[in-house]
């Protein structure tokens, strides 16, 4: 997962003051590297292993939906696959309807963000990018609720996929002789007479087995 911070500052006219102003925004990109990631399923890990940034996420997401004339989300709705009302909210198509909203709210006009205008009170334009932005939130709702399914999927079924993978790279299931646990057992019973002569039976009987496969005398 990649970050970026974004903010812009533009011109604009304020109606009210009958004067040119400027109007900032701010944004933060996460950018997801390969197919099997997703920015949401990020936010959502983040915000569960951090408080301060679950607080932070609930207000961002609480005026990101605001200025885009959508209700309130619990964070159930937000990140829940049953609704998914983070996907409503959070791209890049949003992001410049929201701004232009703003904008309008706030009387001010005249204002290009890239070279895009938009007039949101204007109800053919706004039908139309209605049905664009439709299959945009669909298509990402879709695509976290399935990493969601198989994150899930992988956590369930981790201890066989751990041992599938230590098999395959020979990470010892074969019993064998272990000279240090046995001089852990030795020392919890507390008996290092013992454990001294565990020690050296277990060395003279592999410096024998040695010997034997190099047909040497035995030290």
């Amino acid at each position: 997962m990649q970050m970026f911070l974004y903010k812009d500052i533009l011109p604009a006219w304020d109606e009210q003051q009958k004067q040119t102003t400027t109007v900032s925004i701010e944004a933060i990109y996460l950018m997801a590297t390969s197919p099997a990631n997703d920015p949401l399923v990020f936010l959502r890990s983040s915000a569960e292993n951090n408080p301060t940034a679950n607080t932070l996420l609930a207000d961002a997401f609480k005026h990101m939906r605001s200025v885009l004339v959508l209700e309130t989300c619990t964070w159930d709705q937000l990140f829940g696959t049953d609704c998914t009302g983070a996907a409503e909210a959070t791209s890049e198509s949003r992001m410049l309807e929201g701004f232009f909203r703003f904008c309008n709210d706030k009387s001010l006009f005249n204002v290009q963000l890239g070279g895009i205008r938009m007039d949101v009170k204007d109800k053919v334009e706004m039908d139309v990018w209605n049905k664009y932005i439709q299959h945009v939130i669909e298509d990402r709702k879709s695509h976290y609720r399935l990493l969601i399914k198989e994150t899930l999927h992988d956590c369930s079924n981790w201890p066989r996929a751990s041992a599938c993978a230590q098999q395959q790279h020979g990470l010892g299931f074969l019993p064998r002789p272990n000279i240090l646990a046995d001089q852990l057992r030795a020392n919890r019973a507390g008996d290092r007479g013992v454990h001294c002569h565990v020690l050296q039976r277990r060395l003279r009987s592999r410096n024998e087995r040695l010997a034997e496969r190099l047909d040497m005398v035995p030290l």
